[in-house]
């Protein structure tokens, strides 16, 4: 006996592990279903927070330290251009010249002497397609410049390579002979680096001047190391719901408010219309009854594309382009609603609308003191489905309203952040964020209903 009652705990343990794993992958699969489905709502309102053009870059942690160009990119070519404030710094060993001037279409500067026998001027401005310019002494003599590929003539040209992240607060001016790099680093960021494609990094000096012998300085990155809070706020702004709400051109508030009261108007509509139908159909005997409900289950098998040249026909006819009739009046006929009513109603027992009519209510007083209460959840349910579906139409909004009409709705004038070349998704993103507060909403606050419309008729007693 003692041996058997020791056993019993050892074959208990397979018989609850397998259980446990069972829920263990059950569970994982159900946190991964979650998290994909989730993905595009989270990638919203990440890109709401992102500054502009960082939409789509694979960065949510940004890096603490700064490089222009990126890694994946070539290296600059020296000269670089001032990226505040546009303009060349140009640099000449010509210790013998008396006097040097750099000339290009825009003008001609004069160069000055430092101690080293070196040349140097800063002109511009200089445009996108960078500067032309060359070299003359004592007012005629052009004397090719020995870092950069001159025509004939002697002209040459600084190319436009602008590191774009720094361009607010520094300016890396570069040269190179042929036995030394020289860099000058204005920059209120610090400290500041220059990196080599060979591997070699070097700090620049509180001077802000480095110079590198015997090296080849032809290709470079300018590096900065920069605070955690410094790249935060790089990568994530506030900006884009200041844009939204304050931003001038986008009338949020008045788009907010076109849509609030079309998806209101068609969800309230909708509901009366489809809960008095649905009472009809279910509680009242016409001719062709069976048959006209059954025609019109049939025309929710036609895509609903094809009526819209239709009703677009019919609006246009009536007037209502520009108008919030014409953009709730076309979808009150849901007769998906009809139908869900329908079945609803039809559950309700036949006795108590016997009992009303024996005590002499009509059918407004039947509809209003039996059908209502009884199908409020359903109609809840109804009114939330309709109020998302008209919020967020995008398509029959767009062909009603033209141009920027005083009826435009959110969804329509978001598409204004959308341009022939460029999109601005942070901007758009952070719109979109706004325009699910009212559906949250609604949901939170009805949600008792919703559920309990939703599981209506699940179960029999």
């Amino acid at each position: 006996m003692a041996d058997s009652s020791s056993e019993r705990p050892a074959l208990r343990d397979p018989d609850r592990l397998v259980p446990m794993l069972r829920s263990a992958v059950v569970w994982s699969a159900l946190a991964l279903l979650l998290a994909f489905v989730m993905l595009p709502l989270v990638w919203m309102i990440v890109t709401a927070f992102r500054t502009q053009g960082t939409a789509f870059r694979l960065q949510f942690i940004p890096a603490t330290e700064l490089v222009f160009p990126p890694p994946e990119q070539a290296s600059c070519e020296l000269p670089l251009l001032d990226a505040a404030a546009k303009y060349a710094h140009i640099e000449l060993t010509l210790p013998q010249a008396t006097t040097v001037a750099v000339v290009s279409e825009d003008g001609s500067w004069p160069m000055r002497l430092v101690m080293d026998g070196r040349w140097i001027a800063t002109v511009g401005p200089v445009g996108d397609g960078g500067l032309t310019y060359r070299f003359e002494t004592n007012g005629s003599e052009i004397v090719p410049d020995p870092l950069a590929d001159t025509d004939e003539e002697g002209w040459a040209t600084v190319p436009g390579a602008l590191p774009a992240d720094l361009s607010d607060e520094a300016t890396l001016l570069g040269y190179r002979t042929t036995s030394e790099a020289v860099f000058q680093v204005e920059s209120e960021r610090s400290p500041l680096f220059v990196r080599f494609d060979s591997g070699d990094m070097h700090r620049m000096p509180e001077s802000g001047r480095l110079t590198i012998a015997n090296t080849d300085a032809s290709a470079f990155r300018l590096v900065h190391q920069r605070g955690f809070a410094e790249a935060m706020g790089d990568l994530y702004t506030w900006n884009n719901f200041r844009t939204i709400l304050t931003g001038d051109g986008f009338h949020f508030g008045r788009y907010f408010m076109n849509s609030l009261i079309v998806a209101t108007s068609a969800a309230l509509l909708t509901v009366l219309l489809t809960t008095m139908a649905g009472y009809a159909f279910a509680q009242k005997r016409f001719y062709f009854r069976d048959s006209l409900f059954g025609l019109l289950l049939a025309s929710m098998l036609v895509p609903g594309m094809i009526f819209m040249v239709p009703q677009f026909s019919i609006t246009v006819r009536l007037g209502w382009l520009n108008s919030f009739h014409g953009m709730v009046v076309p979808h009150l006929a849901n007769v998906f609603g009809l139908f869900l009513l329908k079945q609803y109603i039809a559950q309700i027992p036949r006795d108590l609308f016997n009992a009303a009519e024996i005590d002499g209510a009509g059918d407004f007083r039947i509809f209003a003191n039996i059908v209502t209460p009884v199908c409020l959840p359903i109609m809840v349910t109804l009114f939330l489905l309709v109020f998302v579906g008209q919020w967020s139409n995008f398509l029959w909004q767009l062909i009603v309203n033209t141009g920027d009409q005083a009826t435009m709705t959110l969804p329509v004038g978001l598409q204004q952040f959308k341009g022939q070349n460029a999109n601005d998704w942070e901007l758009i993103m952070a719109g979109a964020c706004f325009s699910i507060l009212p559906i949250a909403a609604l949901f939170l606050s009805l949600q008792k209903h919703f559920l309990s419309g939703l599981t209506a008729g699940a179960v029999k007693e």
